[in-house]
């Protein structure tokens, strides 16, 4: 099986109050992204994809020698921009795991048990769950009686009792190639933000008679997202404890 992990890095990340973009911002001396580049690539033994923009097109001059590259032209949500990635990928890719360029605390053995889980059963998407005490800013985690995954509601779209869900999309997946090159031509874009999102091909895939797969992750930090000054100073604290000697 040929397996290739694309990162979403396309956006400024305008609550970092600075011009770089976002994932360039240091944290222990390295660019965010520096470090989930060399967790994907030790987990697939492959170079990522990395989604850019034009407002984060540095990216591909600084990092062209260990990452493949694909434009999202403009800003019209996560699923648009992995849709970037999937029409250059080359067509003999049969894997992705697919993540975010903010999270640099995420480690290879995670994404390892990530497709370890994935190869469970033919589900065409397995993604990964948190439980949070504050799951605000997150996409809830919709399931039915039995705990089957629904669907994924971002946060601006949800209803009150939605808001109240404490399982939230932690925003890594892995996905069957072949499948999502399909199903992303499917998406429509959200009527309160005209954006398409990745979560909606949870729903694609259960209205197709599909299982999703669930992994849960045990370890928030693992994915702690950054988009403020603060998460960083929070990240790069938990990043020096865990290489402390």
């Amino acid at each position: 099986m040929s397996l290739r992990a694309v990162i979403l890095a396309g956006g400024l990340g305008n609550r970092m109050k600075s011009d770089i973009p976002k994932v360039l911002h240091p944290i222990c001396g390295r660019p965010i992204i520096e470090y989930i580049i060399k967790a994907t690539t030790l987990a697939t033994s492959a170079k990522p994809w990395i989604v850019y923009s034009p407002v984060s097109k540095i990216l591909k001059t600084t990092f062209s020698e260990v990452a493949d590259f694909a434009l999202q032209d403009e800003p019209r949500g996560t699923g648009h921009a992995f849709r970037s990635a999937l029409d250059v990928m080359p067509a003999d890719v049969d894997e992705i795991i697919l993540t975010v360029g903010d999270a640099p605390l995420i480690r290879a053995e995670t994404l390892t048990a990530l497709i370890k889980k994935h190869h469970e059963n033919s589900a065409p998407i397995t993604m990964t769950a948190l439980e949070l005490k504050d799951p605000t800013g997150y996409g809830r985690l919709i399931t039915d009686k039995d705990g089957s995954v629904l669907k994924i509601v971002e946060e601006k779209d949800a209803t009150a009792e939605e808001k109240s869900v404490i399982k939230v999309n932690a925003g890594l997946y892995a996905f069957d190639a072949n499948w999502a090159r399909q199903a992303v031509k499917q998406l429509i874009p959200s009527p309160v933000t005209n954006e398409y999102y990745v979560t909606d091909l949870v729903a694609i895939a259960r209205n197709q008679g599909k299982t999703v797969n669930l992994f849960e992750l045990q370890d928030p930090t693992d994915l702690h997202g950054i988009n403020t000054p603060e998460q960083l100073a929070r990240a790069e604290e938990i990043m020096r404890k865990q290489t402390a000697p």
